[in-house]
């Protein structure tokens, strides 16, 4: 092996660890380092040269010193080195003599340079009698190098954070994390949802954690960036309940910090002796009267309220359509998948400013997907009853609970993240006959391998959620998930299933969902290719080893009207706001909620127990006109497909939140 294809390896490892995940830097230091080089060589394979030996190069000695201690740590949180690389001949004993000394020396700190370019590839020496020699280094491209003069200040910051993340892992309780994670998705913390997907990166990394050997549990901290969030009102929270703080005073600490006028919901179990107090309280009160609810029709909303109401809207008050009650459902269409791919993007926000004063209707593409975002709005049966609610008006709104797809149902229900971008699950045991069958969800992406042995891609941060060995009487799932487009990398994502052990009698399934679609497979094989899908560009496109379903089949449903969310109503604007598409024939089939308690006005959270109580049995019943059909929080990213027509003019956009 010649030296310059020695160098290139060297060139192409520092990149590659760069393009994989943690860089961090060895306690080697530049002198020995440049010793240990030297001392390496083969007796006889590094000669003198003119006054020195052939290797002593001033060029590659300050490249050594630069990037010769760098070391990446891997998913699985092995480490490797720059000079782990197929070496041959002479230059072999001398990266496995660096490599070794590099790892042995340990971590010092993360890997924080200002140049953006180290050593120099090759140079030219011409002599004085006519003589060109080229000579070749060490050298090492930096792909995102720190302003120039502030090392020191980079990489004193990184080693406090690294030190803040140690010193989480090690206080903040599992138990912390999965209560907290638990009254989020209760609705019961105030304003939780803000903080769920950080909580659960917490309790993600913690679990990873617990399970590390001390050797790996010095490295863990380097690679991680879930706990280095500050002083923030959640890590208080947890660190206060980690140190024993009782539940309701750490929780009333929060509220506090976070917003204490706002709305709280707790499922806290309410005693017959509280319920007589609050059944009283509300009496003194005088709001009796406005607990009874029922289903909203078009004539409850004022119309400075309503941002589009189609040519075909109904009035409650108006006669109906004999034809049109007959025939409404059966003069929808569907619509094909090139028209979906063409459809215009828009955001909401422009197409309610530029698109909706200008068409006469529009209708929604209804798929399976959005059966998730199925809302009704309540009203009180008693119009001139005071309000109870944190706004000017006394309506309130409800959401279909769960979701309607199987698979999706499972994986949430095992602890799997059914919301992010890309998404890869497995269900098996549906009948119970493979409980001990143990099936494994993989995934090959451009640059890991996710699956049982390493749950988690640093680069892409493809998490493997819900890892299942024994499913025994339970249907067992896997999950695969990707939260964020902008974290995926160009390349082949290959999405597999492997038999681990057992012998599969029953029936294996599959569903990929990508950007909101959702592809289903029925395989029959223990070992089966299911898809890959391939980044380029920013683009994604997905190639089906295994058949395919989706549920991008649907049909348009006509809008009757389309609002904001009652809260959001009058000059109201208090909390997050809601885009409704309220739909036309789409009734509810079960009765839902008039009230959440996060919805009461400040003086009545004190009743909140019996209030929660009170509105989980004084349920409202669906009618035939009632305000009922989608609705889309401005705070979780969705899109949906809209049909809307202006005259004869028949436009498609793809509407995101």
């Amino acid at each position: 092996m010649l030296f310059q294809q020695f160098a290139r390896l060297i060139n192409a490892q520092f990149t590659k660890m760069q393009n994989s995940g943690t860089l961090v830097r060895s306690n080697a230091t530049k002198d020995e380092m440049w010793e240990a080089y030297l001392a390496a060589f083969p007796a006889g394979t590094n000669p003198i040269f003119r006054e020195r030996t052939e290797h002593d190069c001033s060029c590659c000695r300050h490249a050594i010193r630069d990037l010769g201690n760098a070391i990446w740590i891997k998913d699985d949180l092995t480490l490797e080195t720059v000079w782990d690389v197929a070496a041959e001949g002479m230059y072999k004993p001398v990266a496995e003599a660096l490599s070794a000394l590099v790892k042995r020396r340990g971590i010092a700190n993360m890997y924080i340079t200002d140049q953006s370019s180290i050593g120099t590839r090759k140079n030219r020496e011409r002599t004085d009698a006519g003589d060109t020699f080229d000579w070749y280094h060490f050298y090492g491209t930096v792909q995102n190098p720190v302003a120039q003069g502030t090392v020191g200040t980079a990489t004193g910051k990184a080693t406090a954070l690294t030190g803040v993340t140690a010193r989480r892992l090690e206080e903040i309780s599992l138990d912390a994390l999965e209560t907290v994670q638990i009254l989020i998705e209760d609705n019961n913390l105030l304003r939780g949802p803000e903080f769920l997907s950080k909580v659960k990166s917490f309790a993600l990394a913690k679990r990873r954690y617990e399970a590390l050997t001390q050797e790996q549990k010095a490295i863990f901290p380097y690679t991680q960036r879930a706990f280095r969030d500050g002083n923030s009102v959640i890590m208080t929270l947890l660190q206060d309940l980690s140190a024993g703080e009782e539940l309701t005073v750490a929780v009333g600490k929060f509220e506090n910090k976070v917003n204490g006028a706002n709305y709280k919901r707790p499922k806290a179990l309410v005693s017959r002796k509280q319920i007589e107090q609050g059944l009283a309280r509300i009496q003194e009160l005088g709001i009796g009267d406005s607990l009874a609810r029922r289903h909203a029709v078009s004539t409850d909303v004022s119309a400075r309220d309503i941002i589009f109401s189609g040519t075909r809207t109904q009035l409650a008050d108006s006669a109906p359509d004999p034809l049109r009650a007959l025939l409404g459902k059966e003069l929808r269409q569907e619509l094909s998948p090139k028209s979906i791919e063409r459809a215009t993007p828009i955001g909401i926000e422009e197409f309610i400013e530029n698109v909706v004063p200008t068409i006469d209707n529009m209708s929604v593409y209804m798929t399976k997907d959005l059966n998730a975002n199925k809302v009704s709005i309540s009203a009180p049966e008693n119009a001139d009853a005071p309000s109870i609610l944190g706004w000017g008006t006394n309506f309130a709104w409800a959401y279909e609970s769960g979701t309607a797809d199987a698979i999706k149902q499972n994986v949430k229900a095992a602890g799997g993240d059914i919301v992010g971008f890309m998404r890869f699950s497995i269900q098996w045991n549906e009948d119970r006959n493979d409980k001990y069958v143990d099936m494994d969800a993989h995934c090959r992406t451009p640059v890991s391998h996710i699956y049982f042995s390493t749950k988690l891609c640093r680069t892409t941060k493809g998490t493997l959620d819900v890892d299942i060995m024994t499913p025994d009487s339970k249907t067992a799932v896997e999950n695969i998930v990707w939260k964020r487009r902008e974290d995926l990398v160009d390349g082949d994502y290959r999405m597999y299933v492997h038999q681990y052990s057992g012998n599969l009698r029953g029936g294996l399934r599959a569903q990929i969902e990508l950007d909101g679609v959702l592809y289903n497979y029925d395989l029959s094989n223990t070992e089966t290719e299911v898809a890959t899908i391939t980044v380029k560009n920013g683009k994604v496109a997905i190639k089906h080893h295994a058949k395919a379903t989706t549920s991008t089949s649907g049909e348009l449903v006509p809008v009757t009207m389309m609002m904001l969310s009652p809260n959001h109503w009058g000059d109201a604007a208090v909390g997050n706001k809601h885009y409704m598409f309220m739909l036309e024939d789409f009734a509810p089939e079960d009765s839902f909620r008039g009230y959440f308690n996060e919805f009461l006005a400040p003086q009545f959270v004190p009743e909140r127990r019996v209030l929660d109580l009170l509105a989980s049995k004084m349920s409202v019943d669906p009618v035939e006109n009632g305000l009922s059909g989608l609705g889309f929080s401005s705070t979780i990213r969705k899109k949906i497909v809209v049909q809307t027509t202006q005259g004869s003019k028949t436009s498609l956009y793809s509407v995101q939140f």
